[in-house]
């Protein structure tokens, strides 16, 4: 049924379905993702109380999936995530991941990489944009002044690099060629850049909300450490090219 509404979209695919800014247009108002649940994308940046809210979210369904209640814990993150952000995102992801991992049935592999990379786009469309005196080379130069980014810019770098480790280790076991191993290793040393400037972050950025400081600190420490720990799984002689 088509009909002129303010679309808000969340999640992006190869087909642009469901793509759209805050703005009137005609749209088909019954489009649903693989899983029959309706997503959209809010253009707009999310408040701080918003974070915190979505962040609580996450973390109470993320409580549930682990204390084995998966469909309960699927049902309540899907039914929050409107509009989706971030964290409903990333909280998504690590569910399907996990349940992909746990099984290793192909199928729920390939619908935890296709939610991954829906999750991967929405936390991409989040960060902080590139512009002449902010991109790659000048921050080799000069540190960034990260109290100009918004509390929203910040945590999404957080959830794309989890969302991306994520990504590369379904990415490997769902195709063991060589090629698909040299790309999840440069997929890897990006999640790890990544996780390195959260931690710069961390600790340079002033903080006005120590909520969000403690959601930021838990993820950045998860993250560096779980990578430090499969590193150390790695034989001494191919963790020195890492």
């Amino acid at each position: 049924m088509a009909d002129f509404i303010k679309t808000e979209v969340c999640f992006e695919d190869d087909n642009n379905v469901g793509l759209s800014v805050s703005k009137l247009e005609m749209k088909n108002t019954d489009e649903e993702d693989s899983e029959g649940v309706m997503v959209s994308i809010d253009d707009r940046s999310l408040s701080k109380m918003e974070l915190i809210a979505a962040a609580k979210d996450a973390s109470d369904a993320f409580y549930l999936y682990l204390d084995d209640k998966h469909e309960e814990a699927m049902t309540m993150i899907k039914t929050k995530a409107e509009p989706c952000n971030i964290y409903h995102a990333v909280c998504l992801g690590a569910m399907y991941s996990f349940k992909a991992l746990l099984t290793f049935d192909p199928v729920f592999i390939v619908d935890a990489l296709e939610v991954l990379k829906k999750a991967l786009d929405t936390c991409n469309s989040r960060r902080r944009k590139y512009t002449l005196t902010n991109n790659a080379i000048t921050k080799l130069i000069f540190t960034p002044k990260y109290d100009e980014y918004t509390e929203e810019e910040i945590h999404a770098e957080l959830c794309y690099a989890e969302c991306l480790m994520l990504q590369t280790g379904l990415m490997c076991i769902h195709d063991t060629s060589v090629l698909s191993l040299i790309r999840g290793g440069f997929k890897v040393r990006k999640g790890h850049q990544i996780y390195k400037e959260c931690q710069q972050i961390l600790e340079l950025r002033t903080w006005n909300d120590e909520n969000l400081r403690g959601h930021y600190e838990s993820g950045v420490n998860m993250g560096i450490g779980t990578f430090n720990l499969c590193l150390s799984a790695i034989p001494e002689i191919g963790r020195a090219h890492v």
